[in-house]
């Protein structure tokens, strides 16, 4: 049995990954939150800075000015990981958005996008193992169609914060599910660290998903051992809070997200020579 749902689990795997090589986007969608984020991936990944006005992303819609400088206004941490892949590969190979816009577009919608796809499948079908009775093909197709649906489907080929956030979600469940089983430390660690990613790519998901694991810990422990999981939650979540505030403070000088702040929304000016390349 172990090796039919190795065999299942490589085939789907390879599904999704041809999906991905053969699909994921090349270019930008007309969505403006899309830019905004290659924004700050271009500005942190190839110049050391947060301000994203010397980037090919300036013109979008989504931008906030704030001390002279123009800056994206969407959540910081999604595109600063991004950035640190993007720099390394930069620095390694000379790939940048000025002369291989393409091919680095591309390689961020593959390997974070598409690469989180993959982590769902793989997930939810050890997770359908474990919990589900019934045979291991249903299972397997079940995991699959998750990833195969019109939602994640759409959002696996182009850079986003839904398609890792139902991965943050996805693991929200299997840990509080572990702890259902065998109440550690651990476990009640990886629900609150489940759920503070989930806040850092989404605040208002990151609001019930930090309920959820609270929640979940609180019913699932002993009635006279709550407190040290129950503080094991709120220690990691709240050091994940304040990653990201201290990332805003690095970024803007302020601890709020700048649409908190009081940046000044304004649409771009001139597009310059640079027209065609700004989106």
């Amino acid at each position: 049995m172990k090796r039919k749902a190795r065999r299942l689990q490589y085939a789907g795997v390879i599904v999704l990954l041809l999906f991905a090589v053969l699909y994921t986007k090349e270019e930008i969608t007309l969505a403006g939150n899309e830019s905004s984020r290659f924004g700050v991936i271009q500005a942190l990944g190839e110049q050391g800075v947060f301000h994203i006005e010397r980037t090919n992303f300036a013109s979008t819609v989504d931008r906030v000015e704030w001390n002279g400088h123009v800056y994206s206004d969407k959540p910081l941490p999604l595109s600063s990981a991004a950035a640190v892949v993007h720099g390394t590969v930069h620095r390694l190979t000379g790939i940048n958005f000025s002369e291989n816009r393409m091919l680095a577009i591309y390689l961020i919608n593959l390997l974070f996008s598409g690469g989180c796809n993959i982590l769902l499948f793989l997930w939810m079908f050890r997770l359908l193992r474990r919990t589900c009775r019934g045979r291991i093909e249903v299972k397997w197709l079940l995991a699959l169609a998750m990833c195969l649906s019109t939602w994640l489907l759409t959002y696996s080929v182009i850079f986003n914060n839904h398609t890792p956030a139902a991965l943050a979600v996805l693991g929200l469940v299997i840990a509080l599910e572990k702890y259902r089983r065998r109440p550690t430390f651990r476990a009640a660690a990886c629900a609150a660290a489940a759920a503070g990613a989930a806040g850092a790519l989404d605040i208002p998901l990151g609001f019930f998903c930090g309920i959820a694991a609270a929640a979940g810990i609180a019913l699932e422990s002993p009635a006279r051992q709550r407190l040290r999981p129950e503080l094991t939650v709120f220690a990691v979540g709240g050091g994940i809070a304040a990653g990201i505030v201290l990332l805003n403070h690095i970024a803007y000088g302020t601890i709020l997200p700048l649409y908190i702040a009081g940046g000044v929304v304004r649409a771009a000016a001139a597009l310059g020579d640079d027209a065609g390349l700004l989106v």
